[in-house]
């Protein structure tokens, strides 16, 4: 039996990725390139990350440019437990490695 998932919801793999682009970005400054995921995720195919990337952006995980290198920034979810959850109160694209707003 099949059971009802919130589309919105990361499978493991996708968390993975979603918090590799995270740490990776706080600590270079920039996004990761696809083959860097790949080699990270244990992956061969750079279309298996493209895959990959595209159904982040459909569930508002990230957002990329297509044709602009190390283009991925993180979405931050609002009142949602897990990767996000730290990161701000904003449900738009927010750069991992901008600094935070303080609460007024």
């Amino acid at each position: 039996m099949i059971k009802n998932r919130d589309p919105r919801r990361l499978r493991d793999i996708e968390n993975k990725a979603v918090i590799y682009i995270k740490e990776y970005s706080e600590k270079e400054g920039f996004a990761p390139c696809y083959r860097e995921i790949a080699q990270e995720l244990g992956y061969k195919s750079l279309n298996a990350i493209n895959n990959l990337m595209h159904k982040l952006r459909n569930k508002g995980r990230i957002n990329f440019d297509h044709g602009r290198d190390r283009s991925i920034t993180l979405c931050v979810q609002k009142d949602e437990p897990g990767v996000f959850s730290n990161l701000h109160n904003k449900s738009e694209p927010q750069s991992v490695f901008a600094k935070p707003t303080e609460p007024a």
